[in-house]
C-alpha cells in the first residue's frame, strides 16, 4: 500500500488465484470513493509459467514524488513495471504503462523512489520460488539493491526509457528499504536467519539493519 504525495489517493497491489491487481481509491473529506481496479495482465504484465496468474505476483506499489506515476514490483519475475496515473481528480483514475518494464535482481520484494524522483531502488530478497521447503527457499547469499534511473517525466509514456544502473549487496534476507529525506542514504532491514526454527543450523536470533550511501 502507498499513499499519494498529496494524501488524497491510496494505491494497493493484490493477488488472487486468477489475477494480480493495482487498485486506487481516493480519500477526501474523510471518505473513500469507489475503488478503481486494474488487472496487470491488461496493462501488459503477464506470465506464462504453470502457476497462479502465470507466475505473476505483485508485492509492492509506490507513488512517485510527483504523484503522476506508480512503480509496481513483480518479484516472481524479477521485474519492476511503471505506470502513469491520470484523471484522478474526478475519482476515475486511468492507469497506463510508463516506459519499459525493467529487470532487476532476484526477488525484488519492495522498492522506493528517491525523493528527487530520478531513481527507483529495489530491495531484492533473493528467494528461490521453485524450492519446496524453507531451507531451499531462503537464500544463503546476501540480498541486493538494484538502482533504476528513470526516464524524463516530460517524455511521452510510449517513448520513455528506464535503465538499470547497477546495485550493491546488503545483508541476508532483506525485507524492507527506506531512503533518507535528503536522498543520500539507503537503509534495509534484513531478516537473516530469524525465520528458521531454533534447532536449525541456519537459525540466527538477531535481524540486522544495513545502511549505505547513495
Amino acid at each position: 500500500m502507498s499513499l499519494s504525495p498529496d494524501g488524497e489517493s491510496v494505491a494497493v497491489v493484490s493477488n488472487t488465484p486468477e489475477a494480480s491487481f493495482v487498485q486506487i481509491v481516493a480519500y477526501r473529506d474523510g471518505r473513500f470513493s469507489r475503488l478503481a481496479r486494474f488487472d496487470l495482465a491488461d496493462l501488459g504484465v503477464r506470465g506464462s509459467e504453470p502457476a497462479p496468474r502465470g507466475g505473476v505476483t505483485a508485492t509492492n506499489v509506490h507513488w512517485h514524488p510527483s504523484g503522476r506515476f506508480l512503480a509496481v514490483n513483480i518479484n516472481t519475475q524479477n521485474r519492476v513495471a511503471f505506470f502513469e496515473v491520470t484523471g484522478a481528480d474526478d475519482d476515475a483514475p486511468i492507469l497506463r504503462p510508463w516506459g519499459n518494464v525493467v529487470e532487476v535482481g532476484a526477488d525484488p520484494f519492495v522498492g522506493r523512489f528517491t525523493p528527487d524522483g530520478r531513481h527507483y531502488l529495489t530491495a531484492n530478497w533473493g528467494r528461490n520460488f521453485t524450492a519446496t521447503n524453507l531451507e531451499g527457499r531462503i537464500p544463503q547469499t546476501p540480498s541486493t539493491i538494484s538502482v533504476i534511473r528513470l526516464a524524463d517525466p516530460a517524455t511521452s509514456p510510449q517513448s520513455a526509457r528506464h535503465d538499470l544502473l547497477g546495485g550493491a549487496e546488503t545483508g541476508l534476507s532483506s525485507e524492507g528499504i527506506a531512503i533518507s529525506p535528503d536522498g543520500q542514504l539507503v537503509a534495509t532491514v534484513n531478516m537473516r536467519g530469524t525465520a528458521f526454527p531454533p534447532g536449525s543450523a541456519r537459525f540466527h536470533r538477531d535481524a540486522q539493519r544495513h545502511a549505505s550511501d547513495f
